[in-house]
């Protein structure tokens, strides 16, 4: 459920806001639990973790492998907030302008009695930024992607977590269409040139289902009407 707000007249014409609510009940599922969450919990999951004989000295083998097969999950409840806001707005001698912000919230994710929302890649908080600007055949933005900060376990030998730290990607673009009824976008995706957060326990150095990790990419796009 949720409620949406857009003033037609008045002070605030131009504004919008909208807040939803959801929550996912479900039971019975058939998933994979994820090498991270398996990590932290080895002892509730025996034979997902299998560690070579260990060494002289030791208690404890090191990770051969991680047997993430699809197992039966009692019940998991997915529970949040989107938000939105935006303002759009007019003038006779510099075009149109429209900024807006959409966020989630991720209240909680509780897995089989374990709660997991800010842990395991699954960051409480995702948002987009957009400011757009229009005037005749030209036009121009800036889209800002956010991805919030999570604990991630820790491949270190122990069962600390290590925090993992937002990501932010700004990627501007301008674009012009009256050239033979083409339109001619010129963009940069990473502008800032901004390497993805560090993660400890990936191989790569960062976490593949959660973040991008382009590097600053130009790109020219042509779009014609027929």
């Amino acid at each position: 459920g949720g409620v949406s707000v857009e003033p037609s007249s008045g002070p605030l014409k131009g504004w919008s806001a909208s807040v939803d609510w959801f929550q996912f009940k479900q039971r019975d599922l058939i998933n994979q639990l994820g090498p991270d969450f398996l990590l932290a919990h080895e002892d509730s999951h025996p034979g997902a973790i299998v560690r070579n004989p260990p060494a002289a000295g030791n208690t404890v083998g090191t990770i051969n492998y991680i047997n993430d097969t699809y197992t039966n999950t009692d019940s998991q409840v997915y529970h949040g907030y989107d938000l939105g806001i935006g303002y759009n707005f007019k003038t006779a001698s510099l075009g149109k302008f429209r900024f807006s912000v959409d966020a989630t919230y991720l209240v909680n994710l509780e897995l089989s009695g374990d709660e997991l929302a800010g842990t395991y890649e699954q960051p409480k908080w995702r948002a987009i930024y957009s400011a757009e600007w229009e005037k005749g055949d030209w036009a121009a933005a800036v889209f800002v992607s956010y991805i919030g900060r999570f604990d991630q376990y820790a491949a270190s030998g122990t069962d600390a977590a290590a925090s993992i730290p937002s990501q932010t990607v700004v990627n501007p673009q301008i674009s012009y269409s009256g050239f033979l009824k083409t339109k001619i976008t010129i963009g940069v995706r990473n502008a800032l040139d901004k390497n993805p957060p560090f993660d400890p326990h990936s191989s790569t150095g960062w976490n593949s289902d959660i973040h991008s990790p382009e590097k600053l990419f130009v790109y020219v796009r042509l779009a014609r009407e027929f």
